[in-house]
This record gives structure tokens, sequence and C-alpha cells, in this order.
């Protein structure tokens, strides 16, 4: 599911349901959703833009951090279900996601593809190759 499909689903929901995406090694939550973690958890919100579009706010906390978040859900009232079988997508509500300007952590960050093509160009023909095998590895077991 894509980032502007979940922060529809939310917006849907009037910003009531909240989800956390799994994206690799992290969960990231969207809008009002890292507003909520922030609430729960204390953690910083940082603002991307998107192609010149208005900024999506962001935060995200490492997988092995889930239960804990989850737990912090329960301990305030809220609940939470997952989405399907693998964890890949955790709703939950009941908990505050009221924007807090001041929280947000960083604004106008270079978006993954900027970073990784930047990092990219430093790397040797064998480096870039090597990576391409380590990654190929990698998507055979997804």
């Amino acid at each position: 599911m894509r980032e502007k499909e979940i922060i529809a689903m939310q917006e849907e929901a009037v910003d009531k349901v909240f989800y956390l995406q799994k994206v690799g090694m992290f969960y990231q939550a969207y809008n009002h959703a890292a507003f909520a973690l922030r609430h729960l958890m204390g953690y910083k919100i940082k603002q991307y833009t998107r192609r010149g579009k208005e900024g999506v706010c962001m935060a995200g906390f490492p997988v092995s951090l889930l239960d804990s978040v989850l737990e912090k859900v329960k301990e305030n009232g809220g609940s939470f279900s997952f989405m399907d079988e693998k964890k890949n997508l955790v709703s939950f509500m009941g908990v505050d996601g009221s924007e807090v300007e001041t929280v947000v952590a960083e604004k106008c960050c270079p978006d993954v593809l900027t970073l990784y093509h930047s990092y990219l160009e430093k790397l040797s023909c064998e480096d870039k190759l090597k990576l391409i095998v380590m990654l190929a590895e990698r998507m055979k077991t997804i």
C-alpha cells in the first residue's frame, strides 16, 4: 500500500483511525498518525516535501519496538488490529492524534531517491555491482 493511500484512509476516518506501515525494518506513521506516536512515545516528527506538493509529516520506529508501541496504545485507552498476517499494516485508534506544529523536527528533507542517487554516485562500478547482487539476493527471500 502506498503512503498516499494510507493518508487517504486516515482522512476518510476523520483522523480517528491511524495506520502504521512496515517499510523494511521500520514502521512508519504519516500525518496525524505521526502526531499520535509523538503523543504516545515522544518520537520526533519530520516533514517531507513530496514533488513540490504540501509536506507529509512522518514518524517511525524499528520493527523491534512494535510491541512497546502497541502496549502504550492500550495503556492510553486505545486499541489496535493487524490488517494482514505479516503485520505489514497495523491500525490503531482511541488515542490523541492532534497536530502540534512545534514538534516537527525538520522540514523539506530530501526524498529517499535523492539520497540514494547521491550515495550511488560515490560508489565504484565494482561496488555498484556488489550492491545490485546483494539486493537481488534479498529480493529472493521476500
